[in-house]
């Protein structure tokens, strides 16, 4: 018999925690830290208890007729997937006029296919089931958001459902309320099509006008992409985010490089983008052609699934349930769950997800992914390496930005003779074009050691390998945009590199963590002069080569950095937090706060009050001021160590009476930690009060006789001044100048 841990783990299935969001550095982090070493699984009660970032689920072997009850050892071919307690979805059903054809082979309407793969997939992914090698009943928490894009009729979304739990218990009704509003806009959108098409038999110039209308319609990827991204935002943040679209895949492109925005910021926002393709794969009727390999592509760069079949599953009865009284019986994960409830560790698993060709009673029987070659197959792919370089920081630190940035584990190595840890990583740049980043370091990993090796190779066919290393102009406009968008591409990935490196080295150079002694009597590091909006050093330290290299010139010159980088790109250093609050107001505002009071002339809403209040909240929070209602730093401490390890970055961003906190902590803090200083930041903006002015008589009293007809009379008195928001409120704030 074979000693514990002796065996290698083939899969392994990790269930992760509820209370935040594990980011995929943090898995990736685990994987690392667990290579070599035996893993197992807990009794069912307390894995569902327990309240780990990361618990293991099951446990597969790798040799199929080993005993389950073994504990067994994490190789670095071990195949990784996660599944979450709580997800958030937003279902995106494509109304667009391509909808309106007649499947030939089932002989209903396209729009009917939409409402069917919704339904059949919804209804799938509220079953209960088990993972592979475990009984416990898994049942996640989904909470959904369904959009209906009509771009003919309103030019807009149409929400159908919004911020909705689901369950086995409303999930019918759910559908009933789905399936009458689609009618409903049905209708509107046949009287719409009728009222265009009358209109064009009048004039031959209307019925061309018609037509570019109808080309339009159909260039609607991005903008249900776009409102997707949007209703996601108003989920719960603490819940893993996927995007679903259920589409015909008829889309037309204009421009190709607003794909690449909306990938880079589903990438950033770690939203798994899947398709559920309708209408017959590539089937097509009256010139309408489905876009599968842009839907494929997608779908592969965000991890996600595409599915060209949503077959009915095997649902469990409720009202058996009901009568019985017992907890439901879990069934084997089926389709759905796998393709998207499941985020796999390695590339090759989710390429799993991208068709599934053989189902049977809803649970797919189809082999493995194809191999390399398979894939590649009428596409002659070869390879080039394009740069390689050294790094004076942790190899974790640059594979968790590498993941930010969409790139996918393909494999991982201990190459010579156990003393080098391999990590190769691809990202699909475009269609058969493929970024391959290896990162090596020394094993086993020391968080002494801060060096890493990078090499990068292209992979694509011959011409593109020929045009992205040639210096020569082209003729062609579109082949020279492709080369000036890789050759940015690659220089973004040195800048962000670099700019990592700088950050990691806080720890290490005394330099950046000792705070000059005007920092420490609360004066801000840097300030705004009168009408510039570029911050300016408070504290000059000379011009002089000395001085240029003092502990406070090299402080300065490291936070600076910090002032200056957009909270749009800090996902891919940092683990990202944010806070919404509302501030009250200095008076009490008045009726008439909309009409003029003099010629030209409204009434303002200030906050100022309140605002110095937060500002004397978060100089006592903070490390020391960076820049004032603006930056903020709060060093992390350790009692086993003098000097800081790490630290937080807090932003303030004002819009208004509404107020966007948002937190920043370098890579590699613990999510405990992290989860714990948010919390305490909470507790105290909740205490904040402030000297306010209020009526001294309420609404609903008369005020006395000699004070009627007189201005409005107000008294101060403290009160709380903070108001928290769990939606972002600010994206729809209307400004009046």
């Amino acid at each position: 018999m074979a000693e514990i841990g002796d065996e290698c783990a083939g899969r392994i299935f990790l269930l992760m925690g509820q209370e935040y969001r594990i980011s995929r550095s943090i898995r990736a982090q685990w994987f690392f830290q667990h290579i070599n070493s035996p893993v197992y699984s807990k009794c069912n009660q307390d894995l569902l208890s327990s309240r780990e970032e990361l618990e293991v689920l099951s446990v597969l072997p790798e040799v199929s007729n080993i005993h389950s009850s073994h504990s067994f050892r994490l190789t670095p071919s071990t195949k990784i997937t996660f599944i979450g307690r709580q997800y958030r979805f937003v279902f995106c059903l494509d109304v667009s006029p391509s909808e309106g054809t007649v499947n030939v082979e089932t002989g209903k309407t396209l729009l009917e296919e939409v409402f069917d793969a919704f339904m059949n997939c919804i209804l799938g992914l509220i079953e209960p089931f088990s993972a592979p090698g475990s009984s416990v009943v898994l049942e996640p928490e989904l909470v959904i958001t369904v959009l209906a894009h009509t771009p003919l009729a309103h030019k807009t979304c149409q929400v159908l459902v919004q911020g909705l739990t689901v369950s086995r218990q409303n999930i019918y009704d759910m559908l009933y309320e789905i399936k009458s509003k689609l009618q409903t806009l049905e209708d509107l959108l046949s009287h719409e099509m009728t009222k265009k098409y009358n209109q064009s038999l009048a004039s031959e110039a209307e019925a061309i006008s018609n037509d570019d209308v109808l080309n339009g319609a159909e260039a609607s990827l991005l903008n249900m992409v776009r409102d997707a991204l949007l209703a996601l935002q108003l989920l719960p943040d603490n819940a893993s985010a996927g995007l679903v679209i259920v589409t015909d895949g008829v889309f037309n492109l204009n421009d190709a490089s607003v794909v690449d925005a909306v990938l880079a910021q589903m990438r950033s926002s770690t939203v798994v983008c899947s398709f559920l393709h309708v209408g017959g794969g590539g089937s097509c009727g009256f010139g309408f052609i489905p876009h599968t390999s842009l839907m494929q592509f997608i779908a592969t760069a965000t991890s996600g699934a595409y599915m060209c079949s949503c077959p009915r599953v095997n649902t469990t009865d409720l009202k058996q349930e009901a009568v019985s009284n017992e907890y439901p019986v879990a069934q084997p994960m089926n389709i759905y769950h796998e393709a998207l409830l499941c985020w796999n560790f390695h590339t090759d698993a989710d390429r799993g997800k991208i068709a599934y060709d053989n189902v049977v009673g809803g649970v797919s029987t189809r082999k493995m992914p194809a191999s390399k070659e398979e894939r590649s197959l009428g596409h002659s792919l070869q390879k080039i390496k394009y740069f390689e370089t050294k790094y004076a920081t942790r190899i974790s630190s640059v594979l968790s930005v590498r993941l930010r940035e969409g790139y996918s584990i393909e494999n991982v190595a201990i190459s010579r003779d156990g003393t080098e840890l391999q990590v190769k990583l691809t990202l699909p740049w475009k269609e058969h074009v493929l970024i391959e980043y290896i990162a090596k370091a020394a094993w086993p990993l020391d968080q002494q050691n801060r060096s890493s090796r990078v090499d990068v190779s292209i992979q694509g066919s011959y011409e593109f390998l020929v045009d992205i290393t040639s210096k020569q102009k082209f003729k062609s406009l579109y082949r020279e945009a492709v080369v000036e968008k890789f050759d940015q591409t690659m220089k973004n990935l040195q800048v962000t590199d670099e700019l990592l490196v700088r950050l990691q080295s806080f720890s290490i150079n005394q330099s950046y963590t000792t705070i000059p002694d005007s920092a420490k009597d609360g004066v801000p590091l840097f300030h705004l002069p009168q009408s510039s909006k570029t911050p300016v050093l408070s504290l000059q330290h000379g011009k002089s080569k000395k001085s240029a290299k003092s502990h406070e010139a090299l402080f300065a010159e490291y936070w600076k950095q910090a002032l200056h980088m957009d909270t749009k790109t800090w996902q891919k250093w940092f683990h990202c937090h944010r806070i919404s609050i509302l501030l009250e107001n200095d008076r009490p505002i008045s009726k008439s706060l909309f009409l003029p009071s003099a010629p030209d002339r409204f009434q303002t809403v200030h906050c100022r009050t309140a605002m110095n209040a937060l500002n004397r909240v978060l100089r006592d929070w903070a490390s020391f001021v960076l820049l004032e209602n603006h930056s903020y730093i709060r060093f992390l401490e350790s009692s086993n160590q003098k000097a800081p390890y790490s630290f937080c970055l807090l932003r303030l961003v004002c819009k208004g009476l509404c107020v966007v906190i948002r937190l920043a902590f370098l890579g590699g803090t613990a999510g405990t930690e992290r989860h714990k200083i948010v919390s305490d930041l909470k507790e105290l903006l909740y205490g904040i009060k402030a000297p306010l002015k209020k009526p001294l008589f309420s609404p609903e009293h008369t005020l006395p006789s000699h004070l009627q007809g007189k201005s409005l009379v107000l008294q101060t008195k403290e009160k709380r001044c903070v108001m928290f928001m769990k939606k972002p409120l600010e994206r729809i704030l209307v400004k009046y100048v």
